[in-house]
């Protein structure tokens, strides 16, 4: 069953540690008002910064191309087209599936003209 990760609108800038899979992370959270954006840190369980500044888009994967070892699943982002401030945590949000819940891959197919 997935999760969904707190955020909070009313703060700019937030952040917490979570427990994702058998891991502590801390989740970083900056509102830019310049890119009307949402903007995510991904920590170790001291801070230490894994990857740093990925923009919050919905029906997207943030950390999936960063290759991050250990993170047991896939933090996704679901909500509004273009979340705005206020839709973090209300009307976007941030869910993470456990690689044992996510859909085997299926096979590419290529096709050739």
């Amino acid at each position: 069953m997935p999760t969904r990760l707190p955020a909070f609108p009313d703060l700019p800038e937030h952040s917490y540690t979570v427990t994702l899979g058998d891991a502590v992370y801390t989740l970083r959270f900056v509102w830019r008002e310049r890119l009307a954006a949402w903007y995510m840190d991904l920590g170790d369980s001291t801070g230490t910064p894994i990857v740093q500044g990925v923009r919050l888009t919905t029906s997207w994967a943030p950390f999936e191309s960063h290759g991050i070892t250990g993170l047991a699943g896939v933090i996704y982002v679901r909500g509004n087209a273009e979340p705005r401030r206020e839709d973090i945590g209300v009307t976007t949000f941030l869910m993470f599936y456990p690689t044992d819940e996510l859909p085997a891959s299926e096979t590419e197919t290529l096709y050739v003209s």
